[in-house]
C-alpha cells in the first residue's frame, strides 16, 4: 500500500484551522483506503522549539525527511514562520525527487498590519519558486488542499481518480453527486426521478428540498434565489415549503395516528383543538379514520404510510417530496400509495424518488 506523509507546521494562533486539516486528513485517508493508499500526517505546532533545541530540530528535521508533502500554514499577521525555520525545512525537503511544497497565507483582517517580517518571507518563497496561496477560513483551505492533494495523487501515484471530491466543508468530505442539472417544477406536477442506485436520486431530491447544501449554481423559487441561505433562513424554507414522505416512514411509534398528524400543525403555533379537527379530516382523507387512535406501532406497512402522507398534507406545503415512498411495501400497496399520493396533491408539485 502506498503512503503519503504530509508534513504541516503551523503557528500557534491557527490551532482551530490545524484541528479541521487533521480531520481533512482523517477522512481523506479513509477514502483513499480502499485505492490502495494512505494518507500520514505529521504535525509542528510549536516551530520555535526545533531552534531552541538540538533534539527537537533533529526531530523536526527527521520527519521533513519523511514527508512527501511540505505546508507551512500561517496567518498574515503573525511572525512565527521566520526565512531561517522555512530554510531549515527547504534544505531538507529539497533532497528529494518530487518534492512538493505549498504555503497557505490566512487573509489578513481589517485593522491589522502585515509584518515586515512577514513580507520578507512570502518574498523569500516567491524567490524559491513556490506561491503563497490565500485563504479566507479552515473551508476554504481544506478546499484548496484537497484540490492540490487530488492533482499530487494522479501524477505521482498513478492512480486514475474520477472527480468524486470536489468540496470540503464542516461535515468533512463532500462528494459530486449531481453535475449541469437544469430543470424547471411548476405548481400541479407529478414528477418522478428515476435511475440506477447511486445515481444521486436522492441527493437530487435533498438539494432541491435544501435538506443538502451545494457548491456552485442556483434554486430558484418563485425567483428568489436560495444558495445564501444560512441554516436558519434553510430550515424555514423547508418549514413552509416542503412536505417529506420518506420510505422509513419516519413516524412517532409511541404516538397515536391523530397525535402525528396533528404534531406539524401544532409546531406551527395552530391551536390545539383547530389542529385535531384538521388532522382528523386529513386522516379521513388518507382512509385511517378507523385507526386514527391507534400508536403508529401497530400500524402495518401500507397504514403507517397513509400516516405520513397525512401528515405531510398537513403542513399544506407547495411541494411535496417523496423519496421511496414505496420502498417497503408490497406490488398491490403500493400501487394503492402511489395512486393516493396523486389524488391528494393535485394542486401541488410531486417530486418522488422511485
Amino acid at each position: 500500500m502506498e503512503t503519503i506523509r504530509i508534513f504541516l507546521a503551523s503557528s500557534e494562533e491557527l490551532n482551530d484551522d490545524r484541528i479541521a486539516f487533521g480531520a481533512l486528513i482523517y477522512k481523506l485517508d479513509m477514502y483513499f483506503r480502499e485505492k490502495e493508499v494512505r494518507i500520514k500526517l505529521y504535525e509542528w505546532e510549536d516551530l520555535d522549539a526545533a531552534y531552541n533545541n538540538c533534539r527537537k530540530q533533529d526531530e523536526y528535521n527527521e520527519k521533513v525527511r519523511k514527508s512527501d508533502i511540505f505546508i507551512a500554514l500561517f496567518h498574515q499577521k503573525a511572525g512565527r514562520f521566520t526565512i531561517e525555520e522555512f530554510d531549515v525545512a527547504y534544505e531538507e525537503f529539497n533532497k528529494k525527487v518530487l518534492p512538493q511544497i505549498d504555503i497557505y497565507c490566512k487573509d489578513i483582517k481589517e485593522g491589522e498590519v502585515e509584518s515586515e517580517e512577514l513580507k520578507e518571507f512570502k518574498q523569500r518563497v516567491t524567490d524559491l519558486g513556490f506561491t503563497c496561496n490565500s485563504y479566507a477560513n479552515k473551508e476554504s483551505f481544506k478546499l484548496q488542499f484537497t484540490e492540490q492533494l487530488l492533482q499530487y495523487i494522479k501524477e505521482t501515484k498513478e492512480i486514475e481518480l474520477e472527480d468524486d471530491i470536489l468540496k470540503v466543508n464542516d461535515n468533512g468530505i463532500v462528494t459530486a453527486g449531481l453535475k449541469n442539472v437544469n430543470l424547471k417544477f411548476n405548481k400541479g406536477e407529478f414528477v418522478a426521478i428515476t435511475g440506477d442506485s447511486g445515481s444521486g436520486k436522492s441527493t437530487l431530491l435533498n438539494v432541491i428540498s435544501l435538506i443538502d447544501t451545494y457548491d456552485e449554481g442556483e434554486i430558484l423559487f418563485y425567483d428568489s434565489e436560495t444558495f445564501y441561505f444560512n441554516q436558519n433562513e434553510g430550515d424555514a424554507f423547508r418549514k413552509n415549503n416542503v412536505s417529506f414522505i420518506f420510505q422509513k416512514y419516519n413516524i412517532i411509534d409511541s404516538y397515536t395516528v391523530l397525535q402525528n398528524v396533528m404534531l406539524p400543525l401544532l409546531i406551527k403555533g395552530v391551536d390545539e383543538d383547530k389542529a385535531k379537527k384538521e388532522a382528523l379530516e386529513l386522516i379521513k382523507r388518507v382512509g385511517l379514520e378507523s385507526r386514527a387512535n391507534n400508536k403508529g406501532a401497530k400500524l402495518s406497512g401500507g397504514e403507517k404510510q397513509r400516516c405520513v402522507i397525512a401528515r405531510a398534507l398537513a403542513t399544506d406545503a407547495p411541494i411535496l417530496a417523496c423519496d421511496e415512498p414505496t420502498g417497503n411495501l408490497d406490488s398491490k400497496t403500493s400501487k394503492e400509495i402511489i395512486e393516493l399520493i396523486k389524488e391528494v396533491s393535485k394542486d401541488k408539485l410531486v417530486l418522488i424518488v422511485t
